[in-house]
């Protein structure tokens, strides 16, 4: 009873950094400006096409009454939707370190644009905004570097980071599209969209 998605297509994008063509000098804004095309096809765990799915909840809290709605897991419960768009992105970055950072600020902001291609092809905008920032810490000291001797430079790994990620959609989503929250670019410890997804 699995719903799996598969997708086949590709995307060209251009990366632009804002340096005022200086290569030397730190890069700290930089501009994305991208084209896509995809075709998604919703399918069941044998690689069957599959339009609905059922979601089971209760009603009014009694756990015995419960309803199955069927829901279509496509745009226009298709078994395969194109997906045709533009993406405008810009990113502002002060780590200290883009693999392990300790300290600065990560900003990115988007907007996409898909635009319809034909009878199972959605139109949407969808925005995002996402900001992290790192404060260097040095609460344990197991490491070495963390206790350095007189004299010696701290070489302490430890940081703690607070993100703050929103997002808004407006026109005709697909539910494979949507928001979710549980994963390893989201939060940690839950699998992909358990926690939510709207």
């Amino acid at each position: 009873d699995l719903v799996r998605v598969q997708r086949t297509g590709g995307n060209l994008q251009y990366i632009r950094p804002l340096r005022g063509n200086d290569p030397y000098k730190r890069n700290l804004w930089t501009l994305i400006f991208g084209v896509s095309g995809q075709e998604v096809t919703t399918m069941n765990g044998r690689q069957q096409p599959r339009k609905y799915g059922a979601a089971p909840f209760t009603n009014n809290g009694d756990p015995y009454a419960s309803t199955d709605e069927i829901l279509c897991l496509a745009y226009n419960c298709a078994s395969n939707n194109q997906l045709v768009g533009a993406r405008i992105a810009a990113s502002y970055n002060t780590l200290n370190d883009n693999k392990n950072p300790r300290s600065g600020s990560f900003l990115t902001m988007s907007t996409e644009q898909y635009v319809s291609v034909g009878e199972n092809s959605p139109t949407f905008n969808r925005q995002r905004f996402s900001a992290t920032h790192f404060i260097p810490v040095n609460f344990f000291k197991f490491y070495k570097g963390c206790r350095p001797k007189k004299g010696e430079p701290e070489d302490c790994s430890q940081s703690i980071a607070l993100q703050l990620t929103g997002g808004n959609v407006s026109g005709s989503l697909p539910p494979y599209e949507a928001f979710c929250l549980g994963g390893n670019n989201s939060v940690r410890g839950y699998y992909d969209c358990d926690l939510g997804v709207g």
